[in-house]
């Protein structure tokens, strides 16, 4: 399997944990997604079918990968895998792979995931697709920022927490 240290979810939510309604993001705040194009520039994103389909084509300057079960779904530019391990396996090794949605592919790519980077939109709209819940025995939250606007956001990031044993100790 895939280094896990390199695997990043990134996603921006609401309070309800809603990513997506009716195969759109529900809302559009330009610094939000400056800030998502900084994170993910000169890496590798993987999202699913779904998630491609609503963005206006590949993303630039990224490695594009699309997971589908439909074997004769094409996308120029972009590689076409059908699962999660073998979008992996085909990742360049120099580059960060961000996961960048949609609820399957998320949950899915949990296991795996060593940070989260999640936004969480100060707006409360009714959804259809929802960031799973994060487990915080797994993972702990180790930064926050706060953006104020119209609307406001947090930015927070989470990294797996690792249990270590002591090796010296007689078993």
């Amino acid at each position: 399997m895939y280094n896990a240290h390199n695997v990043i979810l990134i996603a921006a939510m609401t309070p309800e944990r809603v990513i997506g309604c009716r195969g759109k993001i529900p809302w559009n705040i330009l610094s939000e997604q400056r800030f998502f194009r900084f994170m993910t520039l000169n890496s590798t994103v993987i999202m699913g079918r779904k998630t491609f389909v609503s963005l206006p084509g590949p993303l630039s300057q990224r490695t594009n990968i699309i997971i589908t079960h439909n074997t004769t779904f094409t996308a120029p530019g972009c590689e076409v895998c059908h699962s999660l391990s073998s979008a992996l396996q085909i990742c360049p090794p120099e580059q960060p792979v961000y996961i960048i949605g949609g609820q399957q592919l998320y949950t899915q790519a949990l296991p795996c995931t060593e940070t989260i980077v999640l936004t969480t939109v100060d707006v409360h709209i009714d959804g259809d697709a929802y960031f799973p819940d994060i487990n915080q025995s797994v993972f702990q939250e180790t930064g926050c920022v706060r953006v104020i606007g119209t609307p406001s956001y947090t930015i927070r990031c989470y990294r797996r927490r690792h249990v270590f044993t002591d090796m010296s100790s007689p078993a």
